[in-house]
């Protein structure tokens, strides 16, 4: 994989890429960072994806003095990356052994961790791979706005419990759970960029899921 975060100028251009596309004028946003290895197109595509389904502004930030020890040290030192800009961040963590869990959230402190090497497929598949993280994104989201898990199969925040079942659930939130996830939004000041529905990729109606099926 190549290097995204240790790469000073692969960070730079996606910042400047999320403030371009919604940024974070006007309100706070969602800070998204990597630690370790990812592939700097990978990390922008699921920085979109978040951003166009949440309708929230989600932008890179630096992770700086990384404690890599476990995903609850990542979670505390993501804790310092907070500003009057992001109201939460979001960290992609590769490490370099399998450190056990899909991830943690902090609420007390804004942060959650998703643990991409548990994300990775056997065989290797990068479309599974990609989906995998923006689901984990997604929820990660969503539980640090509070957010209940969602009785929706269809939904990102359905309680999966294995890779398989989180393979086959929904990469966006359903329409009661995105309407609670903004409205979460909105009281810690976060912009919300449209109100237009259904974003790109949202979850499918019985209707027209039942016509691709034909």
């Amino acid at each position: 994989m190549k290097k995204c975060c240790g790469s000073l100028v692969a960070s730079l251009l996606l910042c400047l890429h999320a403030a371009a596309d919604g940024g974070a004028d006007g309100g706070k946003n969602i800070g998204l960072a990597c630690v370790g290895d990812f592939d700097p197109t990978l990390v922008e595509r699921i920085r979109g994806f978040a951003q166009r389904s949440l309708m929230m502004p989600v932008v890179m930030i630096e992770a700086k003095d990384v404690k890599m020890d476990s995903l609850d040290d990542v979670g505390r030192s993501a804790s310092a990356w907070l500003d009057l800009d992001h109201a939460m961040v979001v960290v992609l963590f590769m490490p370099e052994e399998d450190l056990g869990g899909h991830g943690v959230v902090r609420r007390e402190e804004h942060t959650a961790v998703v643990n991409a090497r548990a994300m990775l497929p056997e065989p290797s598949d990068p479309e599974k791979y990609a989906r995998r993280l923006e689901r984990q994104v997604m929820r990660s989201v969503g539980l640090l706005l509070g957010l209940d898990f969602s009785p929706n199969p269809r939904s990102a925040m359905w309680p999966y419990k294995t890779l398989e079942q989180l393979d086959r659930i929904g990469r966006n939130f359903d329409p009661p759970w995105l309407l609670k996830a903004q409205r979460a939004a909105r009281e810690r000041g976060i912009k919300i960029l449209s109100r237009q529905w259904p974003p790109a990729g949202s979850v499918k109606t019985r209707e027209t899921a039942a016509k691709q099926e034909d």
